[in-house]
């Protein structure tokens, strides 16, 4: 199962929520959590360094050529957030290495998750994906949220923060991506709270207005040190952590089954080479 996280804008809570959802998933099957964003803008080689010393990055798998499971999976570092560990492929290269050269198509890191062996890939995007489909629609192509979500056994989950902006450019970019004809009813959608308390008003409105449109809600509480440590070590999650992981994967899981079916199809096996 391949689960994109996805955001109309930057500051969404995109990783903290891509974090929850592998401790959640990793629970019910081996997990990957496949990390898009280059290093110098990602959370995730500081949260993964600060962890382990353990080798092992996304630059070790052979650029090009064909690569064995144990090469995927050896570039793939363990880390344990939650009861069970999950995987991380992320560039943990020094700052000042050049920029990998990795692949923009979707369908070559799902073909890399397959060779890897994994029952779930959690994908923590970079782009905005309102840009991404304003620009898709005056140019020949899909754009790379409609290839990602075209994935087979794919669960997308919309991040956005509970403020009033947060949620106007999640709707906006949910208009979008129904206009484009992305499977939004089949999609996931968590609300991150920035403080304890009640939600705003206008959250609430548009809570309201979500529940039709897309599978499950989910609100994620406030979270100040998953936002500011990560989600490594253990302790850094919490009850509140724990229980937040648990609602979130459920809502995937149980979408999944909704629209494929229970259990789930087996994983597509890569074409040899």
């Amino acid at each position: 199962m391949m689960v994109p996280v996805l955001a109309a804008t930057g500051g969404s809570a995109r990783s903290s929520t891509a974090a929850l959802l592998a401790c959640g998933l990793a629970e019910r099957g081996e997990t990957v959590l496949v990390d898009l964003a280059r290093r110098w803008v990602s959370p995730w080689p500081m949260w993964v360094d600060a962890a382990t010393s353990e080798p092992g990055g996304i630059a070790d798998v052979p650029p090009s050529q064909p690569v064995t499971t144990r090469q995927v999976r050896d570039a793939a570092v363990t880390v344990q957030a939650g009861p069970a560990p999950w995987q991380v492929l992320t560039d943990r290269q020094a700052w000042q290495a050049p920029p990998l050269d990795v692949p923009e198509d979707a369908a070559a890191w799902h073909q890399l998750v397959a060779v890897g062996g994994w029952q779930c890939a959690v994908v923590d995007t970079h782009w905005a994906v309102g840009e991404d489909l304003a620009l898709a629609a005056h140019r020949a192509g899909p754009s790379v949220t409609q290839r990602w979500t075209g994935l087979p056994c794919v669960v997308p989950v919309w991040c956005a923060t509970a403020t009033g902006p947060g949620v106007d450019r999640l709707m906006a970019a949910l208009a979008a991506a129904e206009e484009a004809g992305l499977p939004v009813q089949d999609s996931v959608v968590a609300l991150t709270h920035t403080a304890d308390g009640r939600l705003p008003a206008p959250v609430r409105a548009a809570c309201a207005l979500l529940a039709d449109r897309v599978a499950r809600l989910v609100e994620v509480p406030f979270l100040p040190r998953l936002r500011s440590h990560g989600p490594l070590p253990t302790e850094e999650l919490g009850k509140k952590g724990a229980a937040a992981a648990e609602d979130i994967s459920s809502a995937v899981l149980g979408t999944a089954r909704d629209r494929y079916g229970s259990p789930l199809p087996n994983a597509a096996i890569p074409d040899p080479v």
